[in-house]
């Protein structure tokens, strides 16, 4: 069960929105590995975090903002229990080496930022943070520049990731044989004064290269549902000039120009529908499957979208 917890690193995390170069951390400034792997799985399906209750949150917020001395709250911590040795998706690859990701997604979210009560990685082995498209990558993360050891494993922080969307990637070539400790504590939910803009312009430095304006997003009605879903693509920014704003209104269509694949997957990992969406929006009949959460997943091959959806019958 995922608890709320009150917000400790707001200082950290204040910090590294003024100031991001006093905050950044020692890295090999390179590309996430999985980039130009060609023969991995499809990526991990997603963790779904319960997002904060805003209406709550705003409420103290507008108490303690006025607490003369006072930090202002900008993120939420909510408890996530998932680590290296359990969780998330390992792949072993035809030289030897091997590839973990785990996703998260907190729908809403501004940023999420990640902390960990145990981390530690082998010599040789690279870990990477990243958001959707490989958006405000981080890394590599390497043995370099952590403290603790494998036998005590320390805490640790990861960067800012604009959007509610996070990835973890560890790679190891082949001659590493020790194995990571990655255990997650908590992840920041962001809400304010972080990471998120309603617009974007081609080419600015420390933004997603985002240049496809054609990107999707999934709508779901009715949700949670009984007998059947409807299951819509919209595109997800619209562009005026050389920015890219987001389609709030979800009233622009994708041209069909490629073909998308639509999964339904129970939260065990179970493809229960599959099918290709010939179409903007389909119907799907949801009377046979069971009661819980699932995840609607939507990929052109290349790029992957995901919604949650509740059954309740």
């Amino acid at each position: 069960m995922r608890t709320i917890a009150h917000i400790s690193i707001a200082a950290i995390i204040m910090m590294a929105v003024i100031s991001p170069t006093v905050f950044s951390q020692i890295t090999t400034n390179e590309q996430p590995v999985s980039i130009n792997l060609k023969e991995i799985k499809d990526p991990p399906v997603p963790i779904f975090v319960d997002p904060p209750d805003m209406e709550k949150i705003r409420a103290e917020d507008a108490v303690n903002d006025n607490v003369a001395g006072g930090i202002q709250r900008i993120a939420v911590a909510i408890k996530i229990n998932a680590n290296s040795d359990t969780d998330g998706q390992w792949e072993y690859l035809s030289d030897g080496s091997v590839l973990w990701r785990i996703s998260f997604i907190s729908s809403g979210a501004d940023a999420l930022v990640l902390t960990y009560d145990r981390f530690w990685l082998p010599e040789g082995g690279k870990l990477f943070v990243y958001g959707q498209d490989y958006c405000d990558a981080i890394g590599a993360v390497t043995h370099e520049f952590l403290q603790g050891d494998q036998d005590n494993p320390a805490p640790f922080i990861t960067g800012i990731i604009s959007g509610d969307a996070i990835t973890v990637e560890y790679f190891a070539p082949s001659y590493v044989r020790a194995k990571p400790m990655i255990s997650f504590a908590n992840i920041y939910y962001g809400y304010r004064y972080i990471g998120k803009n309603r617009s974007r312009d081609f080419g600015d430095p420390g933004t997603c290269q985002v240049n496809n304006n054609n990107d999707i997003a999934i709508s779901i009605a009715p949700n949670p549902a009984n007998d059947y879903i409807k299951v819509s693509i919209y595109k997800k920014y619209y562009k005026v000039g050389n920015t890219l704003f987001e389609n709030e209104n979800r009233d622009l269509l994708p041209d069909l120009d490629k073909t998308y694949r639509l999964r339904v997957i129970s939260t065990s990992g179970l493809v229960v529908y599959s099918s290709e969406l010939h179409d903007n929006s389909v119907m799907i009949s949801t009377s046979g499957f069971f009661n819980g959460t699932y995840i609607i997943e939507i990929s052109d091959g290349n790029k992957y979208v995901y919604q949650q959806l509740i059954i309740k019958h």
